[in-house]
């Protein structure tokens, strides 16, 4: 899943990564292009998200369509490991939540099968932007600092990608989380993800761009604040407030040291840890890489994110569903590059 805030990015922006990560793990690699924001707000992302799953795990499915020549063979979930980074991270996150919190028959079997495992790049799985990183880190990450602020505009007419992606372009859209029960949430259709956008289609997206710009810009804030509060703490929108980790596939979760994303990877991963304490099938390694910041993994040349990729290959070898794995020992040349292992287990 590609990052970008839920407003901008694609496939084709992420092939320098997705090439590179499919070359160390000796993996396909399958990133869908689900719709942004602000034309299409949450839950949009989520169901092509699922879509997705569902089309990769069974593409004969009858929800899409004629399925009399499917382009693939069904994947087992055992060989699928989702991935993504920042926007994608928590992407990813919400759509292990919605199918292990909502997708489940009245015995609590799964109604549809969790992947093997995930991994998470630099993950945003709160988007409350409320964790001390958000401002101690401001000095060192590449975001600008404007991104902070939650209820702040990052430009004349900009608002903060949060508020696009809960509110799109209606400021008086209705509260999801008050207007869909977790029953009502989970049956609300499918839709399979849209076709793919022509590069050169460079009308649309100048189109959205302005939409983009021009969304929600005039509204008062005090018509919005309270909504947006509570919009960005639903568990499908911010993982990181879920109420139960419990059953999730193994994760791996990588984060930069000076990026403004770090405190909350580390609460992600103690919620994991803390629920799942002694499950051979639901754990989490958490790494936290020196001075890096946020998806440091997407620049090729430095060691670091080579490093990442490295252990990313070495996580997916061994996840078999027993036991967690031991993770690889670190030579000399490499222990100066991650700053902590599993620096969750120290809160």
């Amino acid at each position: 899943m590609h990052g970008d805030a839920y407003i901008v990015g694609d496939r084709q922006l992420y092939r320098h990564l997705t090439r590179r990560i499919s070359s160390a793990t000796g993996c396909r690699v399958f990133v869908p292009d689900y719709r942004l924001a602000p034309e299409h707000p949450f839950p949009a992302a989520l169901h092509d998200a699922l879509a997705t799953y569902l089309w990769l795990i069974d593409p004969t499915s009858p929800m899409f369509g004629k399925t009399d020549a499917p382009l693939h063979d069904p994947i087992p979930p055992s060989d699928i490991v989702i991935m993504g980074d920042s926007a994608g991270g928590g992407l990813t996150m919400s759509l292990l939540h919605y199918i292990n919190l909502y997708l489940r028959n009245a015995r609590g079997g799964f109604l549809v099968p969790m992947p093997a495992a995930a991994v998470l790049m630099s993950p945003w799985v709160d988007l409350s932007c409320s964790a001390e990183s958000w401002h101690s880190n401001g000095r060192f990450d590449w975001l600008p600092p404007k991104v902070a602020d939650l209820h702040g505009m990052l430009g004349p007419s900009m608002r903060h990608p949060a508020y696009l992606y809960c509110l799109g372009n209606d400021p008086t859209r209705p509260l999801v989380a008050q207007a869909h029960s977790p029953a009502e949430l989970s049956g609300v259709p499918l839709e399979p993800p849209p076709p793919r956008r022509k590069a050169s289609d460079m009308a649309a997206r100048q189109r959205h761009e302005r939409t983009a710009r021009g969304a929600l810009a005039d509204s008062p804030d005090f018509l919005l604040r309270d909504t947006m509060d509570r919009f960005v703490r639903h568990p499908l929108v911010s993982p990181l407030f879920a109420d139960d980790f419990v059953g999730l596939p193994p994760i791996l979760v990588q984060a930069g040291e000076c990026e403004f994303l770090r405190d909350e990877s580390i609460a992600l991963a103690f919620k994991i840890e803390q629920q799942n304490a002694g499950s051979t099938s639901s754990w989490v390694r958490h790494e936290l890489y020196t001075d890096m910041v946020h998806v440091f993994q997407a620049v090729a040349w430095i060691p670091a994110a080579q490093l990442a990729l490295r252990r990313i290959a070495h996580f997916i070898d061994h996840v078999d569903g027993r036991a967690p794995a031991s993770p690889p020992l670190l030579t000399p040349e490499e222990a100066p590059l991650i700053h902590t292992i599993d620096s969750h287990c120290q809160l």
